[in-house]
């Protein structure tokens, strides 16, 4: 379950903690803190390290699949001679 934290400095995408478990970062935001600094919101949670394994597998095939899906798109414009 992610929770929503904030850190002063820029937090890791992916930070290993120790004894097999890593805490992972999504949705990283900078804001201005009000005071001229700065201040990053995000979600984070602890996974192991075979969680961690799984879900970055995931997002490969997820980023593999969206490649694929723009490479079919565009040799579609191709075809009908828009590119």
């Amino acid at each position: 379950m992610f929770t929503k934290s904030q850190s002063k400095t820029k937090p890791l995408a992916v930070e290993n903690v120790g004894n097999d478990r890593y805490i992972i970062r999504q949705n990283i935001t900078e804001n201005d803190d009000g005071n001229g600094g700065t201040i990053y919101t995000y979600d984070e949670n602890i996974v192991t390290k075979s969680a961690l394994d799984v879900m970055q597998c995931v997002e490969g095939i997820e980023l593999k699949r969206e490649a694929v899906i723009i490479d079919e798109y565009t040799q579609q414009l191709m075809e009908e001679g828009t590119l």
